[in-house]
């Protein structure tokens, strides 16, 4: 018998978890979650380090698994966008132009329901979450890039390049997921999850500044997978299941299916449902996004073989050939729900989710988080130095006298943020952009109109996104914004970086203007002065370009 505890992962330092399998180019991709088999060696190598492992080694290899760890915010867990989903790319540029972006939704359907040619395009949004109960919510891990240097080079080999990036999740995020193992090893688990929340390293490259991490457990161990859904953020049944014959699955992480001569499927196969609801199906429409298996083991000092998989977010349609009562469809759904299926199950692979409901809209914005990250432990609490600051003069002053020595940090930090936009290929609703194509005079347009706070639009390069924004927002709407305005995408964008180790640093104490912590007050403050540094940088190009025509 099975029991299940629920996890949340909180990344103080970027978790560098590879994506490619492979080190052959200067930029290695990175995961956008915590895989599995990440937290089960953790598991693992921490009971190695208390001497608990080789007496139940058996056991914990073949009877402990643990789900991939999914991005958590406000009380919901958000999982792989499925793929029977779509909208119209057209329609969500428009809602997206109309400004205040909190309340604008775009229409979604289900590629089930017959063919759509108006709405034809995938989801923008890697992972999703039913907020209301009316709409869909989406998210995108932040990540970031740092530049390393390779000083080891082996002189027999041809390495010529020694310079490299390494993507990785940004610091500040929360994860949760499940960890599950038979009913002998539950004595072991207050061992690696006791009461307090405890650090931990996870992915790769630990001595270079990555992974460092604090997890804990969230309330006690369950007997039943159907008990500790609403611990992790997945929404509740609230409604009796309907009579029917319709059978939904939703891969909610990647699945490897082989048939009997070891082959890989790109299907769940009918006798694997029948052998549980006992009743006859059938294959209807499948919608799979097949992938490859990755991994490495460090007792092996190896690869994983590359296997193919059936992807996260593909959904699989069954039918039964006869209508089952609700009770019996439900009695189904958590047997499915409550297994895992396929190879590698302890690794994470095999995660069902059956008969997800999906509203039929989706929001244009993504929901901002209603609090950041408890940050105690290494990185000190800006929140904490903003009310120390309220109450103690000599607080204030020893911190203004520490940021005026930061100022030139911060601006450096402030160039690389834009540097680093203005190279990459994210959407425009994931980076700063300056068109080159602004002209100088432009530019210094805009820097006077920042300088003043005037956000009246009587030009219109100031008005088009493809010249100027930030969030996939025009110079006039960050105008707006840090004068006052609400903005949800500008808001986002700012917390992305504000909730990094160094944002935490160069944006600490801001309190004159605001309460005392006013996330508000700090998202503006970092929003006003990455647009002036993008525009000085534009200034200082366009004036060297006019001196050497000269």
């Amino acid at each position: 018998m099975e029991c299940y505890l629920v996890i949340e992962i909180i990344n103080q330092e970027p978790l560098k978890i590879g994506a490619g399998g492979s080190k052959a180019s200067q930029r290695e991709p990175a995961k956008d979650y915590i895989p599995g088999s990440t937290i089960r060696g953790a598991f693992i190598g921490r009971l190695k380090q208390q001497g608990l492992f080789a007496s139940a080694w058996q056991d914990i290899l073949l009877k402990a698994a643990c789900h991939n760890a999914y991005p958590y915010r406000n009380g919901r867990l958000y999982l792989p966008a499925p793929q029977h989903l779509r909208l119209n790319k057209h329609d969500w540029r428009r809602q997206k132009a109309l400004g205040d972006q909190t309340a604008q939704r775009a229409a979604v359907v289900q590629l089930a329901a017959g063919p759509a040619k108006d709405r034809k395009n995938t989801l923008p949004y890697r992972f999703l979450a039913t907020y209301d109960g009316v709409s869909l919510s989406g998210l995108q891990v932040a990540k970031e890039y740092r530049l390393h240097h390779n000083t080891s080079r082996n002189p027999d080999r041809e390495e010529r390049d020694n310079l490299f990036r390494y993507e990785a999740i940004a610091a500040g995020q929360v994860f949760r997921t499940v960890f599950r193992c038979d009913q002998v090893l539950a004595p072991l688990l207050p061992a690696v999850f006791p009461e307090e929340e405890t650090t931990i390293y996870l992915g790769g490259s630990k001595s270079s500044g990555y992974g460092l991490c604090r997890w804990k457990k969230i309330d006690d161990v369950r007997e039943r997978y159907q008990d500790i859904k609403p611990l992790l953020g997945l929404p509740a049944q609230d409604r009796p299941q309907a009579p029917g014959q319709e059978l939904w699955l939703t891969c909610l992480s990647d699945v490897l299916v082989r048939n009997r001569y070891g082959q890989p499927e790109n299907d769940i196969p009918a006798a694997y449902i029948e052998s549980i609801s006992g009743e006859p199906v059938s294959p209807a429409e499948h919608f799979v996004h097949t992938g490859i298996s990755e991994g490495y083991n460090a007792t092996w000092q190896a690869r994983y073989p590359k296997e193919t998989t059936i992807k996260a977010g593909s959904v699989l349609h069954y039918t039964f050939d006869r209508e089952l009562p609700g009770e019996q469809l439900q009695a189904i759904a958590d047997q499915l729900e409550g297994r895992l299926v396929g190879e590698r199950t302890q690794d994470g692979f095999g995660w069902l989710g059956v008969n997800l409901f999906y509203p039929e809209a989706l929001q244009i914005a993504e929901q901002a988080a209603e609090k950041e990250p408890d940050s105690s432990g290494v990185q000190a609490s800006w929140r904490q130095l903003a009310a120390a600051m309220e109450e103690n003069e000599h607080v204030r002053n020893t911190w203004k006298l520490l940021a005026a020595g930061l100022d030139r940090a911060k601006k450096r930090w402030l160039q690389k943020i834009f540097l680093t936009d203005e190279q990459t290929q994210e959407p425009a609703a994931d980076r700063f952009l300056l068109s080159p194509q602004l002209k100088r005079h432009h530019l210094q347009n805009m820097n006077q109109r920042l300088n003043r706070r005037d956000s009246s639009p009587d030009r219109p390069y100031m008005q088009d996104s493809r010249l100027c924004s930030i969030a996939d927002c025009p110079f006039i709407a960050v105008l707006a914004y840090v004068t006052g305005a609400e903005n949800a995408k500008l808001a986002c964008y700012g917390q992305r970086y504000l909730q990094t180790a160094s944002g935490q640093l160069f944006y600490a104490g801001e309190s004159e203007t605001a309460a005392p912590g006013s996330d508000k007050q700090r998202e503006r403050k970092f929003i006003l002065e990455l647009l002036a540094m993008g525009l000085a940088i534009r200034i200082g190009r366009k004036t060297d370009v006019a001196k050497a025509d000269f």
